[in-house]
């Protein structure tokens, strides 16, 4: 339901911890806020 809300709304993004981090729906990609990256 959110994700249809942000694509009716013309969101590029959401930000959630539930959802798969980087996965596209309906043209809405999802970003985990909480999650961190390691670079070396």
């Amino acid at each position: 339901m959110i994700v249809a809300a942000a694509e009716a709304s013309g969101c590029a993004r959401i930000y959630s911890e539930d959802l798969s981090d980087t996965t596209t729906y309906f043209g809405v990609t999802v970003v985990n806020p909480f999650k961190t990256s390691i670079t070396s």
